[in-house]
């Protein structure tokens, strides 16, 4: 049975007026970040929208099929839109794990992504819906220039309303060991890190706390847009 062995976050508003980036985890079972887009104080209302429309969700049918929350979604944000019409350009991204017995599935949605971390090394990792890395796919840039390209931070998928809604990408990730992490950040984490960089905290023995502070300190630095990750180091319970 997995465990979580411990835990840490963050979520800061950056250099920005406001934080759009929200949070939530129920503790050894959920644990999601949304990323809110649209200004003027839509994308702080979608994220929040979306972060507790998932979490009740999943508080009222704890064994749900990831793809329910395609149609669950969608349905909150078209009713919330109906009430307020200003909002009508509210969206927001979403990278979530969903911890059961045997498994950690994966869900996500635009930019904000997972990993899941090895002896220091990236096992596993979501690939964002964006400009860059649909242009990395077909050869027009490299991995490289994805980090300082005038296209970085432009999303190709968001959850927005639409009909059909918008579908979510889902991985199950089965092979896992004793003190193995997983990483949610949004997209403001990466203004601070090559992907090498954030990486490489993991090969001391640091804990999730003292990982998510260094995140925090060179994000404090380097970041422009608000931040936000959730770290935690599972344990694995034969019995």
């Amino acid at each position: 049975m997995i465990y979580i062995k411990s835990e840490a976050y963050l979520t800061e508003k950056g250099q920005c007026a406001v934080n759009e980036d929200t949070i939530v985890f129920e503790k050894e079972a959920l644990y999601l970040i949304c990323d809110g887009v649209g200004g003027n104080g839509n994308g702080q209302v979608a994220s929040k929208l979306v972060a507790a429309t998932v979490n009740n969700f999943y508080k009222n049918n704890p064994n749900f099929e990831l793809s329910n929350l395609e149609v669950t979604i969608a349905d909150a944000i078209i009713q919330f839109k109906k009430k307020n019409s200003s909002m009508m350009l509210m969206a927001s991204t979403i990278a979530l794990t969903r911890l059961t017995t045997k498994s950690i599935q994966i869900a996500w949605i635009g930019d904000s992504l997972v990993y899941h971390i090895r002896n220091g090394h990236c096992n596993y990792k979501t690939k964002g819906h964006t400009w860059v890395n649909e242009a990395i796919d077909k050869g027009e840039i490299t991995t490289l220039e994805q980090y300082f390209h005038p296209n970085k931070n432009q999303v190709t998928r968001i959850i927005n309303g639409n009909q059909p809604p918008t579908p979510l990408d889902c991985h199950i990730v089965t092979d896992l060991q004793e003190n193995d992490y997983f990483l949610l950040i949004s997209d403001g984490v990466l203004e601070a890190f090559i992907e090498d960089d954030l990486m490489a905290l993991f090969k001391s023995n640091d804990s999730c706390t003292e990982i998510i502070t260094t995140i925090n300190q060179q994000c404090a630095q380097f970041s422009i847009d608000n931040y936000s990750a959730i770290l935690y180091q599972i344990g694995i319970n034969e019995n």
